[in-house]
């Protein structure tokens, strides 16, 4: 096994993102502000004016889930990163952001944290304690009489029980 420690530690080293090809160029993406969102309409004259952009390109969104698929908006292309970014600021986008627009992270926490409280409706999970000294630690038991978690730290999963469960 060959080590270039030497052009490492020299900055001579060349890494993947200091190829350089022929007619290389180089993009930037503006997104939607929200996941699920939409361009309904964008106006690219004041990008296209940057020294070095060279056009600009619609990415269509996700139309599943959004894993592994483009989640849409503006591309820049340009003949290098810089001009690519000053373009992106110049884009005048108009954002259809569908139905995410209002959604509410603190609320949706607050909705988990009380659905976690509900009597017979949520199964918490404990994961298993690390101890430095003992290694793992025994498996987590029931806990008597507790039906609720009590801390965010203890909701890691949760399920609906049939009543037979119980």
């Amino acid at each position: 096994m060959s080590y270039n420690v030497e052009a490492l530690v020299t900055g001579k080293a060349i890494y993947g993102m200091d190829a350089r090809l022929d007619g290389m160029v180089y993009a930037s993406v503006e997104r939607p502000p929200v996941l699920g969102g939409r361009v309904k309409s964008y106006d690219e004259k004041e990008a296209l004016k940057v020294a070095g952009v060279r056009q600009t390109v619609p990415i269509d969104p996700f139309q599943r889930a959004p894993a592994f698929q483009p989640l849409g908006g503006i591309a820049v292309i340009a003949y290098n990163t810089w001009a690519a970014f000053q373009g992106r600021k110049k884009l005048n986008i108009s954002w259809d952001n569908g139905p995410n627009e209002t959604y509410n992270s603190d609320a949706y926490k607050n909705e988990l944290r009380k659905t976690s409280h509900n009597p017979r409706h949520c199964v918490c999970v404990r994961l298993w304690a690390f101890r430095e000294d003992r290694g793992r630690s025994p498996a987590p038991t029931r806990p008597q009489g507790e039906r609720y978690p009590r801390s965010e730290k203890d909701i890691v999963a949760r399920a609906k029980l049939s009543s037979s469960m119980l």
